[in-house]
């Protein structure tokens, strides 16, 4: 997709829905932690920082407007609610957007 072409896919329609199957997030997951397993020193990585900007979640799939409200996250939070639900064995949803900004973080500063 080409950036000077977003003017055009943006629209007030809400049929911009993206189905994925469980099985690709699965295989792409695999790939990347591969990767980064190839690429790493050792057998870990350093997550570079803590604190990072949320914009919220009414604001943050309309690209066309500036946000206005933002709130902060803490990356050192999200990597011990991740602990803590692997330990306790206490699976939540949410914990799919810790990991997203760990990975984030991770993959914006291990560039190979």
């Amino acid at each position: 997709m080409c950036w000077s072409s977003l003017d055009f896919m943006m629209s007030d329609s809400d049929d911009t829905t993206q189905t994925v199957s469980i099985e690709e997030l699965r295989a792409w997951a695999s790939l990347l932690l591969d990767h980064l397993d190839s690429v790493a020193e050792g057998n870990s990585v350093d997550v570079p920082y803590d604190y990072y900007w949320v914009v919220d979640e009414s604001q943050r799939s309309v690209p066309h407007v500036d946000p206005t409200t933002f709130t902060l996250g803490q990356l050192s939070f999200d990597i011990d609610s991740l602990r803590t639900m692997r330990e306790d064995g206490s699976t939540v949803s949410y914990g799919l957007v810790w990991l997203g900004e760990i990975l984030r973080s991770i993959g914006a500063s291990v560039v190979f």
